[in-house]
């Protein structure tokens, strides 16, 4: 079907038109119009496929109607139809526009110009139409080829020229670049030129259809840039490269993020593999994503035992008891829920069996708002429950010590009370058994002093004298008095190869270890054999106790019985003072040996296997100096002389002791009993020197001498305390010597003659 607009006046012509082309063999569908208005209407408002119209109209004509096809319908085949419309008019319609002719006594050829026309309407319809696509695919290129950061290359294989896009990504862009691909080749870096060559001419001879390979090439800045080659490979029939289309994409900021993305989970994961605490990732379900390398550490478990498995079955499967944890019952599956858990002590259990105190704190993992897992960190605390053990035990040592020092002290004054009297009683009294008596009292009080000095050494009280030492020949000089300790057990002495000092008291480290020495033997009864090892500490040791960090640079002194081993719970309190498994022992042994190398700023600790032994474990730090002795200052010789002292002493009793024995000396004695009686009495006595109590009940004995040395700098002061801490403070001061209660008269008499003789 075929529609037609036809321009033309008379209806017989009309049916003469219309019959023609049927006869043709087309189906017409014919708008008939005679004016220009009826033509318009007809153009704009069906469809039409092509009019025909007759040259000459009463009131319209042909070239008109072409004119106003062609300003409506450009690219409507129009053909005229007319009786007499002439050669130089037929030419001059076709040159307006018109696509053919057709005189009215020639309709016979009418069908055949409808059909040519339509036809070539058609293919030039087609051929716009190819050539728009055409242009939009174009146009589609250059913009791809502009938008795109890649470098596209173009490669006549044959030629061997090259069309390029641009020169190299992150450049302008360039309308064209022609070239060569020997040409673009000596762009790529010399370290790589070989091999990319050989790769490309490899993969042209073997038929590959695609190839790819990262290099670096070089740009327009000067620099070389990272890029990753893919090439298409097109192929004639029998298999030969004929094109070869390459894109190159630069990868250099994105290998730069990479080996970045890189570096920042390597640092992750040697920051998670280096912290102490155990790390452990979890799904919802409870399964282990990833863990640390402190989770091996501590529990035993490896990552391909604990990598998808079920958290709590593998760790937290039952109670410190042993008693089953059921699994809706774990805080740590139900964090995902439940939101953080925080400072939750339970227990963790080791690929081995054992139980493992830890403290855990749980979080969540989000990911755009949505739960998707737990981390969970724990720390273990076994070693902090030891710590905290020792610490108790320090604390109730701290506190028996300060119990200890005021006792002692108070013990003192009694004792000083009786000493001078037994001096009096031996001196004066010409009686053998009296003087026996004496003695034996002497002999008591000095029992006492000793054992308030062992008790104040313990309370931390006594002063060391630090002096660097060599502990191998500090500890053969010790053999003989341990052997004869231990009579028939046998002592084996370890000494080191090199040459260890510490900075020690020699007498304190002694007790140390003889008190050590004394439990050993107790220990075994069957006889057996002491070892004393002295060596310098390892850095890889193991041990059931907290060594000191970094051993190497300790003396470690081990002292090992072959006893029957103390039981865990002796062990607990074995440090503490009066703590005794002995029927005679009374506990301050082991409890000045704790002290006494707390005071040297070591450490001590106990191991011990039943039926096998226990080792006494001590560490001292290591010191590189060696300075002489100082020579002790020898006391002048007493010397008569009448001398005025006043006494200020509070305790009535250590008052009348202290004034009988001096007097017994030739001293001219004045007694005041508080701090605030010294001035007036100096004033009033005129003493040589001052016996001044430290612990005063009105004010302290320190104040007292600020007071006194203020006005009567010159006067000698002989401070007396039953403290030694009282005394190692008083010790600082100028013109002036201390004693310990309870002191001999011989020695206050040998301090004051020490003072005057200045």
């Amino acid at each position: 079907m075929v529609c037609l607009i036809l321009v033309e006046d008379r209806d017989s012509d009309a049916e003469l038109v219309e019959r023609e082309l049927r006869r043709g063999g087309l189906q017409p569908v014919i708008t008939r119009v005679e004016i220009e208005s009826e033509l318009r209407e007809a153009l704009s408002s069906i469809h039409v496929d092509a009019i025909l119209s007759d040259y000459h109209l009463p009131t319209f004509d042909g070239m008109s109607a072409l004119r106003i096809a062609r300003e409506l319908a450009p690219d409507l085949p129009f053909i005229f139809v007319s009786g007499s419309i002439g050669e130089e008019r037929a030419v001059e319609a076709l040159r307006n526009g018109a696509t053919d002719y057709v005189l009215k006594d020639r309709l016979a050829r009418l069908p055949s110009a409808v059909t040519r026309a339509l036809s070539d309407c058609a293919e030039r319809a087609r051929r716009r139409s190819a050539e728009k696509a055409l242009r939009a695919s174009e146009e589609r290129f250059r913009y791809a080829m502009t938008a795109t950061h890649d470098l596209i290359w173009d490669w006549d294989v044959a030629t061997g020229t090259v069309w390029a896009n641009r020169l190299l990504a992150h450049e302008d862009v360039l309308p064209e670049h022609r070239s060569t691909v020997g040409e673009i080749h000596a762009r790529i870096h010399p370290g790589d030129r070989d091999a990319v060559i050989a790769s490309i001419e490899a993969a042209l001879a073997n038929g590959a259809s695609q190839w790819s390979l990262e290099y670096r090439l070089l740009g327009r800045d000067a620099t070389f840039h990272r890029v990753m080659d893919r090439a298409l490979i097109l192929r004639d029939a029998s298999g030969a490269a004929m094109r070869v289309i390459r894109a190159l994409t630069d990868v250099t900021e994105h290998r730069a993020a990479e080996h970045e993305r890189n570096e920042l989970a390597r640092r992750s994961e040697l920051i998670l593999d280096s912290v102490n605490e155990g790390i452990i990732g979890i799904d919802g379900n409870g399964l282990v994503m990833f863990a640390n390398a402190a989770v091996t550490r501590l529990l035993g478990w490896t990552m391909d035992e604990l990598l998808g498995k079920n958290v709590h079955e593998m760790v937290h499967h039952s109670h410190a008891d042993g008693s089953p944890f059921p699994l809706e019952d774990c805080r740590i599956i139900n964090a995902a829920q439940s939101g953080e858990v925080k400072n939750y002590e339970s227990v963790f259990w080791r690929s081995d069996g054992k139980l493992v105190p830890v403290m855990i704190d749980c979080a969540q993992i989000t990911d755009g708002g949505v739960v998707t897992g737990v981390v969970i960190t724990f720390s273990d605390l076994s070693e902090h429950r030891l710590l905290e053990r020792q610490l108790e035990q320090a604390r109730r040592i701290s506190g028996l010590g300060r119990i200890a020092a005021t006792t002692a002290h108070e013990f003192n004054n009694v004792l000083m009370g009786i000493q001078p009297f037994a001096d009096i009683l031996e001196r004066t009294i010409e009686d053998p058994r009296v003087r026996k008596i004496a003695r034996h009292l002497t002999q008591s009080v000095q029992r006492g002093k000793s054992i308030t000095h062992e008790i104040l050494r313990f309370a931390n009280d006594a002063t060391l004298d630090l002096k660097p030492m060599n502990i191998s020949p500090w500890l053969e000089a010790l053999v003989g008095e341990l052997r004869a300790l231990l009579g028939t057990i046998v002592l084996n002495i370890e000494l080191p190869e090199e040459e260890l000092r510490i900075s020690a008291d020699s007498a304190s480290l002694q007790q140390v270890v003889t008190n050590i020495v004394i439990n050993a033997r107790d220990a075994m009864t069957r006889g057996g054999t002491v070892t004393i090892r002295a060596r310098r500490g390892a850095e890889d040791e193991v041990f059931a106790f907290v060594p000191p960090e970094h051993p190497s640079r300790f003396l470690h002194l081990s002292i090992a019985d072959a006893g029957g081993g103390i039981p865990a719970d002796v062990i607990e309190h074995i440090f503490e003072p009066m703590f005794t498994t002995k029927r005679k022992g009374n506990g301050l042994g082991l409890a000045f040996a704790h002290q006494a190398v707390m005071r040297h700023g070591g450490h001590i600790f106990v191991e011990s296997t039943a039926d096998v032994g226990a080792t006494f474990h001590l560490f001292f730090a290591l010191t590189s100096k060696d300075v002489a002795d100082s020579p002790e200052t020898q006391v002048s010789d007493v010397r008569d002389r009448n001398a005025r002292v006043l006494l200020v002493e509070d305790d009535a009793d250590v008052a009348r002791a202290t004034a009988a024995g001096l007097e017994l000396a030739g001293f001219a004695i004045e007694i005041v009993s508080t701090g605030a009686a010294v001035v007036g009495g100096i004033e009033t006595f005129r003493p040589d020197a001052v016996i001044l109590d430290i612990g005063l009940p009105d004010e302290s004995g320190f104040d007292v001498y600020d007071r006194v040395v203020a006005r009567w700098p010159e006067l000698p002061v002989i401070f007396a305390s039953g403290h030694v801490v009282d005394t190692q403070r008083a010790a600082t001061f100028g013109n002036s010597v201390t004693l310990t209660k309870p002191y001999r008269i011989a020695e206050l008499v040998s301090a004051f003659l020490k003072l005057t003789a200045r």
